[in-house]
């Protein structure tokens, strides 16, 4: 009769738990004493009414990720770490016991490091949210339990793995690190190096943030509370009356993150147990524990080192050439001090070796030449109208997003016209303009200012410089994101400034309009909802007495559809030509400061009944109209320039417009 297998040793878990145990009482207290600063906190913060404290656990969630990135890899560093000395490998192996029972049982054990610590945090905060002014508050006891061991689950298969792969400790730090980091560091090294060659692409961030747990862990919102202030206002500020909720509503997307990444972490269990397997036993000590490992090895550290040199080099130098300089340096480096590391002698200087980095530099050198020369066509595609679902345009002011064919179009006229007009100085497209921004100039100021030789003569020619974003949404769920600087005074500023103004994009389909759920203005001119118009102006007094009659908030709706008819309503200064001069009781101030006397900060705030909180309800749909009964008040605020000539008309008939409008062009940036 055939023995039973075991897959799990009590007696090597035992030594496990006691062998570390003040490793795991350690952080038990910690969990404990974060509970009391919490609860004390919460307490002082608000009249006793233990509000903060369900909030303040609810957060702690988030932290525990950054917890739970440093105490897995721990665990995993204490209980493999045998696996890293020669004589404790031979001997602990040596002992009849299976390597899947040593592995399985040093994973239960790890899991117990988690699981105790936070199931007595768990079981003492529960009675403390159960007195809370949060209805089921104790759920969040649970909650944050599961989360927190969902997380440390993550990191602990991460930290088992890298400790399996190598046979030295700090290369298991180091492989950690890249797992979890990694991503984050490509993504920087992408976004200096290669990403600045090609003319208005962002970089894309959802996958590198994808693939870094923590950062997706520690960012995530796992818990809402909502009712809480508005019952205590109700109540006219009396806490013990009060009771406000909590929600997972709305965290779906964080609670999602959390069981992929828990289900990350199992999976790289599953590939430490097989990895393990194969393990031969004299790898104990080596930096890699497998031959196939080596390569992968080799091109890490050398990218690892030019990525950190040319980054060292981009905040120290500003000589172009001095910084790819060291960025073959870095690569160098990063090679020969890796083969250092895996021969372990200093003789790696052999002509094989500086065929690998030859090899190396190659790769790097080709892929530099496919960006610079864009190769790909990736900064000169432009997606066809057909393929394109909508486009949303984001600048100094709120978002407008299309869908008619004739916008889209328009949106892609400007695109290739911006195309056609970028600039570039020494060998590289200009994208940053901000010393042109922190100036007010005109032609010739700007060659007295910086000297025409400093600049490309086609610089001096234009005016305006304006930043815009453009963000494709494709038929087929992509997305296509580039960001700019228009010359405004030019073709392409003119459409833009033409596409901006229209009366539907400014008034019903903006993004505050359709966050709030309110059809504004868009039904023949409705004044009904209107109940009063204030206007602001740079000294941030509100004109008294504010508009309420129904003539003249008709008149002003008139007046800004006739602006808007005559292209002068984009809400980018950058497109509006003119300032405002101040006259009056400015007067005196304005002879010691000339740079004051130029401002565009007027506005017009028409407060609107039947608003809603963007707090209560994000999701609203722009065609949702609220009861006439409502008390809700929404206020919309449109900026006013220069050239809304009708808008001023209607300001200075009310006598609410005391400045005078200067034709001169003046170049502002706000």
């Amino acid at each position: 009769m055939r023995s039973k297998t075991s897959c799990f040793n009590s007696t090597v878990c035992k030594k496990d738990l006691t062998r570390y145990a003040p490793v795991w009482l350690l952080y038990a207290l910690c969990l404990i004493l974060g509970i009391i600063i919490m609860y004390t906190e919460a307490r002082n913060a608000s009249d006793n009414n233990h509000y903060w404290f369900p909030v303040y656990m609810g957060e702690c969630i988030q932290f525990m990720a950054a917890v739970n990135l440093c105490y897995g890899l721990l665990t995993a560093l204490l209980l493999f770490g045998d696996l890293c000395n020669t004589r404790m490998c031979y001997g602990l192996h040596a002992l009849p016991l299976r390597r899947e029972s040593w592995y399985l049982t040093h994973l239960a054990a790890g899991l117990t490091f988690s699981v105790l610590p936070t199931a007595l945090m768990a079981l003492v905060s529960l009675p403390l949210l159960a007195g809370t002014s949060i209805q089921n508050a104790w759920l969040i006891s649970p909650l944050w339990f599961l989360a927190s061991n969902l997380q440390y689950l993550c990191f602990f298969g991460i930290g088992v793995f890298s400790m399996i792969c190598v046979g030295n400790r700090f290369a298991a730090i180091g492989i950690y690190c890249v797992v979890n980091f990694g991503s984050l560091l490509a993504y920087f090294f992408v976004d200096s190096l290669y990403t600045p060659m090609l003319y208005g692409v962002i970089t894309p961030t959802r996958l590198s943030i994808a693939l870094s747990p923590v950062y997706t862990l520690a960012t995530g919102s796992y818990i809402e509370f909502t009712g809480y202030h508005e019952a205590l206002i109700q109540s006219a500020y009396r806490p013990d009356q009060v009771r406000g909720e909590f929600w997972l509503t709305g965290c779906e997307d964080s609670w999602t993150a959390l069981a992929v990444y828990a289900a990350v972490g199992l999976a790289f269990l599953a590939l430490g147990l097989v990895l393990y397997r194969k393990r031969r036993l004299e790898t104990a000590g080596d930096v890699v524990s497998f031959p196939v490992l080596r390569p992968v090895f080799l091109v890490l550290a050398a990218v690892l080192g030019s990525v950190m040199a040319y980054l060292m080099a981009v905040l120290i130098l500003d000589v172009t050439w001095l910084q790819y300089l060291c960025l073959v340096l870095g690569l160098a480096l990063g090679w020969f001090a890796a083969r250092m590391i895996l021969e372990r002698t200093m003789r790696v200087f052999r002509p094989r070796n500086w065929l690998g980095l030859a090899a190396a530099a190659a790769v790097l050198g080709l892929s530099l030449a496919v960006v610079r020369f864009d190769l790909l066509q990736i900064d000169e595609r432009i997606p066809q109208t057909e393929d394109i679902q909508s486009v949303s345009i984001y600048g100094s002011g709120p978002g407008a997003a299309f869908t008619e064919e004739a916008d889209i179009e328009t949106v892609r006229r400007i695109h290739s016209l911006i195309l056609e007009d970028r600039l570039e100085q020494s060998g590289a497209y200009l994208t940053d303009y901000d010393a042109f921004a922190s100036q007010i100039y005109d032609e010739r100021s700007t060659a007295e200012t910086y000297g025409a030789q400093s600049y490309e003569p086609e610089i001096l020619s234009c005016r305006y410089s304006s930043s815009i974003t453009l963000t494709y949404e494709l038929n087929n769920g992509a997305t296509m994101e580039r960001q700019f600087f228009l010359w405004a005074d030019q073709e392409e500023g003119q459409l833009l400034k033409t596409l901006l103004s229209d009366w539907d994009t400014i008034f019903c389909n903006s993004e505050e309009a359709s966050a709030w759920g309110v059809n504004l203005y868009g039904l023949s001119l409705n004044t009904d909802r209107v109940s009063e118009v204030t206007v602001s102006r740079v000294d941030d007094k509100d004109m008294d007495p504010a508009c309420t009659t129904p003539e003249a908030i008709e008149a002003l709706l008139e007046a800004m559809k006739a602006d808007c008819q005559a292209n002068a309503t984009a809400y980018s200064a950058l497109l509006h030509e003119g300032h405002f001069y101040y006259t009056g009781e400015f007067e005196e101030e304005m002879e010691y400061d000339a740079a004051s006397r130029i401002d565009r900060s007027i506005s017009i705030s028409i407060w609107v009944k039947g608003g809603r909180d963007l707090s209560e309800d994000t999701q609203a749909q722009s065609s949702v109209t609220l009861p006439e009964s409502s008390n809700e008040m929404t206020c919309y605020e449109i900026n006013v320039y220069p050239e809304m000539t009708n808008t001023i008309d209607w300001l200075r008939s009310y006598n609410l417009f005391p400045w005078t409008v200067e034709s001169e062009t003046v170049y502002v940036m706000w």
